[in-house]
């Protein structure tokens, strides 16, 4: 349905109130004549691109992908696609910055995950302060970028999102593990992320990453809205 409609953009605003770069790749694919396939073809090369950045850097780059396949490929990048390329680009934002210790180029990245889904904004926040130099560059180009996204993309998306998902109190069955298989690896991250090898700045990358994970059990119990923590989450 989106692909059909995608279509008969002609214009920026018909898009803005919706996942700009996914819409964009839509029309495009759409009005030269190619097919939903396509769309998907490239979601998918960004999602495993941006997979493969991680693995590089990794001692065993096969290891990290063969972990990914059940969850993060065939139920993440085969069932939901916008979602699938925002996290392919938060992936290469996540390897850029181990191996550039940039918040520059990471948000970057996450501007492009952004422009396919909104929700990579979470992204932003989530690496504060990981690099120990210029701290308070840092913090105001995380703030800065954290604003103007959510002025350009969410601002006039709030009241629908917290009717939809807070008020209307909607439930996700599978929250409860999709959570879990988050909140397990943190705990045992959290206890032994000493003897794992890391680099300073991984090291407090992936402790940022497991407090949110363990944030979002937490708030699972404590949300009127099992689906708005699982979408976050």
């Amino acid at each position: 349905r989106m692909f059909r409609w995608s279509g008969f953009i002609d214009q920026w605003s018909d898009i803005v109130g919706h996942d700009p770069g996914y819409i964009l790749l839509n029309a495009l694919v759409k009005q030269s004549g190619g097919q939903i396939w396509v769309v998907n073809l490239v979601c998918a090369m960004i999602t495993v691109g941006g997979l493969a950045a991680m693995a590089r850097l990794q001692p065993y780059p096969w290891l990290k992908i063969l972990v990914a396949i059940p969850y993060l490929v065939i139920v993440v990048a085969m069932g939901y696609t916008s979602q699938a390329a925002a996290l392919g680009f938060v992936m290469f934002g996540l390897a850029s910055l181990i191996r550039h210790q940039s918040i520059l180029r990471y948000s970057l990245w996450i501007i492009a995950a952004v422009l396919f889904h909104k929700t990579a904004i979470l992204a932003l926040p989530a690496v504060a302060f990981v690099v120990p130099r210029w701290r308070l560059l840092n913090f105001f180009l995380l703030s800065l970028a954290a604003v103007g996204l959510y002025f350009a993309f969410l601002d006039d998306r709030i009241d629908r999102l917290v009717k939809n998902y807070i008020d209307a109190r909607y439930e996700s069955s599978g929250a409860l593990i999709r959570l879990s298989m988050s909140a397990v690896p943190a705990v045992v991250y959290l206890l032994f992320y000493k003897k794992l090898g890391f680099s300073d700045i991984e090291m407090r990358i992936w402790r940022n990453f497991s407090l949110c994970a363990l944030a979002a059990l937490v708030a699972y119990y404590l949300s009127p809205s099992s689906t708005a923590v699982d979408r976050i989450a």
